[in-house]
């Protein structure tokens, strides 16, 4: 039981507007739907989700004069998406262009044991000292985040003498703020130290010890086991995302990420600028092929795919999951939040 279970039930791939509680299709009302044209193809998605694939593949068919593919809708495709992100003054000129988003998911299974294996940009969840992924039951129950570095404290005193009189207000990496990201400067350590081949490879010792040195280095670091060069990219540049609400606060567990990422990415239907949102599954990609997917885009956006669709495939590398790994996770998933993307729980 590791490739995760779909609904039965045809999911529903596209959101016009709603509620965020309910999520359901409105109906459109010709009399108040945006009638400028879509320019803007924005695909969304979690690390481990097929992303680059897709995004590839996105911009290949249709990346054109007429449409830009970006990976990104109001931030960087992995994160939190928000509608109230200041955008600047030059932004305020124009409208948001009208886009069709795709948010892009991964069976629950598959995707945590992928983030354990390689867990981009999460630092305190790889085993620095033995040079290698957590084990799963430590790894599913580390809260999502990390000690605050040097860099970061520094980073905040400095705000708060130029007159910042709250976390709230000071601005980190990706537009989050201070008490919504860890770490919040972009690259917390001092890589001065590191060999070309460890920067390159985006791997780097953030155990809780860089809290102990006063100069906030880590110490000598140039030479590197290759274990490291497997451990994921961004290591070096850790980025924690915290609870939405800003209370600083991590979540409990990833699993807990996941939940509110789901939620978050529904969402972004709701926003005035997104005309569309499709909602795609990994699995159905894989196993299906795309060409259902370009059917819809097409539709939604005017613009002819130039490219054939990538056609089903038979198989695809499936990570086995030890039987206790499967049954927390039966346990402890929001289901009701996987139900929405079309997921079941897995019998074992």
């Amino acid at each position: 039981p590791t490739n995760g279970k779909e609904s039965n039930a045809p999911i529903e791939r596209t959101y016009e507007g709603g509620t965020t509680a309910g999520r359901r299709q409105k109906a459109i009302d010709s009399t108040i739907v945006d009638k400028r044209k879509v320019t803007r193809l924005s695909l969304i998605g979690e690390r481990h989700s097929g992303t680059n694939w897709m995004t590839k593949h996105l911009v290949d068919c249709f990346n054109s004069t007429e449409l830009f593919v970006t990976d990104d809708l109001t931030r960087y495709k992995h994160w939190f998406q928000s509608d109230r992100i200041d955008r600047t003054e030059q932004e305020q000129q124009h409208e948001p262009e009208k886009t069709v988003a795709v948010a892009l998911f991964r069976n629950v299974y598959q995707w945590v044991e992928s983030m354990r294996a390689k867990p981009h940009h999460s630092p305190e969840h790889w085993n620095m000292e033995q040079e290698r992924a957590l084990p799963w039951e430590k790894f599913v129950t580390t809260p999502w985040t990390m000690p605050r570095t040097a860099a970061d404290k520094t980073y905040l005193k400095k705000k708060i003498a130029q007159g910042k009189t709250s976390t709230r207000t000071v601005k980190c990496q990706a537009n989050f703020s201070y008490r919504e990201m860890n770490s919040c400067v972009d690259r917390p350590f001092d890589e001065t130290t590191l060999s070309p081949a460890y920067v390159n490879a985006g791997a780097g010792l953030t155990t809780p010890k860089y809290e102990l040195l006063p100069d906030g280095s880590g110490g000598d670091e140039t030479t590197l086991s290759p274990a490291y060069v497997n451990a994921g990219a961004g290591l070096t540049t850790p980025k924690y995302e915290l609870l939405p609400d800003g209370s600083g606060r991590a979540f409990n567990s990833i699993i807990d990420l996941r939940a509110a990422k789901i939620e978050n990415f529904l969402s972004v239907a709701e926003y005035e600028f997104v005309s569309r949102l499709l909602i795609v599954r990994y699995e159905d990609l894989k196993f299906g092929g795309t060409e259902v997917l370009l059917r819809e885009i097409e539709r939604e956006t005017g613009v002819k795919a130039n490219c054939r669709p990538t056609p089903a495939q038979s198989e695809d590398k499936v990570l086995t999951l030890p039987e206790g790994q499967v049954g927390w996770l039966n346990e402890f998933v929001n289901w009701e939040v996987e139900n929405l993307i079309g997921y079941l729980r897995e019998e074992i």
